[in-house]
């Protein structure tokens, strides 16, 4: 065996899991001479194929940025890897009419490698996953998911490719997060396994069959913890700490949308034209860790050099694709930050995307998703004399598809959480985008969509009811009931109609904008407790309707509130 870093590594990677090493030791690459690598990566596409109203051209723009990357490492004598690192679905509206079969399409054209199984893919039936997995022209990977009590993988655990002739292995990873968000139905003949141990797994039988030149974590388990979980699910910084030092030469992340951007850690939409010019990933433990925002905002470019077994990288930026900030100046004049070079749509590709854009808008404006037998109204119907609370069907209805997602004992959302009525009859998905207030709310556009994801925290009694008193004046609840006081302190506080044990733990949903303490509310974002599901409340709502329609707007009939001084909520 060659005793180079790369081979000692996965020597210990097998010592470390007790399996004998054998592999088949030939070299690939020839000696003494450089090869260039440039690796490209996307994550957290969430159904961006269209136009976004205030960020370019969706993925035409991207595919013009990617071809132009590629003729330029191919001019310069390289070879260019495409990876993504999952959760194609859910966020679009036109995408998710569709399944995610014009975003699939798309990929297929640009030339992408592999992709890896998000969270997002189990948003529909498995039946829905294989068909898209079908429409793809590259594989859908992961190592750690498998079929329920068998050791049968639902998936490809890796793909090996050649890229100037240096064998490359990608190994994908999903995030065991995956059986608490998704219908049980989607997900209850499925396991997902820690990721450390079927990363070992797959590193153990590649050696077998050729020691990767370079290898590869394509992975969906989130950034540095910031997905919090009471699960404890790995992240990739945890990932690359369990693992022997250098196992995988880089992880490509997903899940947490995060613009991983060192010597500082930033959100995307605090990156900057200033701050983009001087990106690194994070490297932990023998590895680059990368991860490009969401929505197809960048494309992550890592270039490598590759030497006697070595790799090392020589460049490595996140290119912004047609951003554009709106912000309004001190005496309220409108300023467009331009965060980048604008890029043109590829017209080839518009080409293939502009009949789904044009079906997906069809269905959204005219298929039904449900029928409600009353109006669900977004201001104060007077249907009572003595109804006082601002508090609407529509308001409950919304709360209850929000508890049923998240498994949680109450919701608590406040007034600015709707926009407009939706009128007796047939429901559609237009109806419901335009029932929900977005910020800002431009046709589908869910531009600011992160705020209006559905959201939740484990809390103790003692807790929760701090946090009821602090807000209880500016939110809607259900399944929470109080006195109030005349000093303004709340008794007799109830959780679905049992007094609140102080000792006892609670699961609160709400959304991402009421977490983050804006408009008066406490902010819990930071709570070692609390998760993001990263589902839009869209998508919830519309889940929910079509699930228990017919619905009868009575069952959502808000109660009614009859004493000021000791009032029901």
């Amino acid at each position: 065996m060659l005793l180079n870093k790369k081979n000692l590594r996965r020597y210990y990677a097998a010592i470390f899991i007790g399996f004998n090493l054998l592999p088949n030791t030939g070299m690939s690459y020839e000696k003494d001479k450089t090869y260039n690598i440039t690796i490209l990566h996307t994550n957290d596409h969430h159904g961006a194929f269209w136009e976004d109203y205030n960020e370019g051209t969706g993925i035409s723009a991207r595919m013009t940025l990617i071809e132009s990357i590629r003729k330029e490492v191919l001019n310069n004598g390289g070879e260019v890897l495409l990876l993504d690192a999952g959760d194609i679905n859910t966020g679009d509206a036109r995408s998710e009419v569709l399944f995610a079969e014009p975003d699939i399409k798309g990929m297929n054209l640009i030339g992408y490698d592999a992709m890896v199984i998000g969270d997002h893919e189990f948003d529909n039936p498995l039946p829905i996953l294989k068909q898209q997995a079908s429409w793809a022209k590259f594989p859908f990977i992961s190592a750690n998911i498998y079929e329920k009590n068998t050791d049968n993988r639902l998936f490809k655990p890796f793909t090996l490719l050649k890229k100037s002739d240096l064998n490359i292995a990608v190994i994908g990873l999903s995030t065991e997060n995956i059986t608490r968000f998704n219908h049980i139905e989607h997900i209850d003949n499925i396991d997902v396994r820690p990721p450390e141990k079927e990363t070992l797994k797959v590193i153990n039988q590649l050696e077998q069959l050729q020691i990767p030149d370079i290898t590869i974590g394509l992975s969906h388990l989130g950034y540095d913890q910031s997905v919090k979980s009471t699960s404890k699910a790995s992240d990739d910084v945890s990932l690359a700490n369990k693992l022997p030092k250098g196992t995988f030469d880089l992880i490509i992340g997903g899940h947490s949308h995060h613009t991983i951007c060192i010597p500082s850690i930033y959100q995307y939409r605090k990156i900057n034209k200033n701050t983009l010019a001087n990106c690194l990933p994070h490297y932990q433990n023998g590895t680059w860790i990368m991860q490009a925002g969401d929505s197809g905002k960048y494309v992550g470019r890592a270039d490598f050099e590759y030497l006697n077994g070595e790799i090392k990288l020589v460049h490595y930026e996140l290119i912004p694709v047609n951003i554009r900030y709106q912000y309004r100046g001190p005496t309220d004049e409108v300023y467009i930050e331009n965060i980048g070079a604008q890029i043109s749509p590829s017209k080839t590709m518009l080409e293939l995307l502009k009949p789904y854009n044009e079906i997906a808008n069809n269905k959204i404006v005219n298929d039904r998703v449900g029928f409600v037998d009353k109006r669900l109204s977004t201001t104060v119907v007077n249907y009572d004399e003595n109804y006082e609370s601002k508090k609407t069907r529509l308001y409950e209805l919304l709360m209850a598809a929000i508890i049923e997602k998240t498994a949680a004992d109450l919701a608590i959302i406040g007034p600015e959480s709707t926009s407009e009525s939706i009128p007796s009859g047939k429901i559609t998905y237009l109806q419901i985008l335009k029932s929900l207030r977005y910020y800002p709310f431009i046709e589908y556009d869910l531009s600011n969509k992160d705020a209006n994801k559905v959201v939740f925290i484990d809390l103790k009694g003692y807790e929760l009811k701090k946090y009821i008193q602090k807000m209880y004046n500016k939110s809607f609840q259900t399944n929470v009931t109080f006195d109030i006081n005349n000093d303004s302190s709340l008794s007799n506080i109830k959780i679905k109609n049992i007094p609140l044990d102080e000792n006892k733990t609670y699961r609160l949903a709400t959304l991402k904008l009421y977490s983050l303490g804006l408009f008066g509310y406490p902010r819990i974002y930071d709570h070692e407790n609390f998760m993001e599901t990263q589902f839009l409340s869209s998508f919830v709502f519309n889940e929910y309707i079509k699930k228990h329609t017919p619905i009868k707007a009575d069952d959502y009939r808000p109660s009614i509130n009859t004493n000021l001084n000791n009032k029901k909520s």
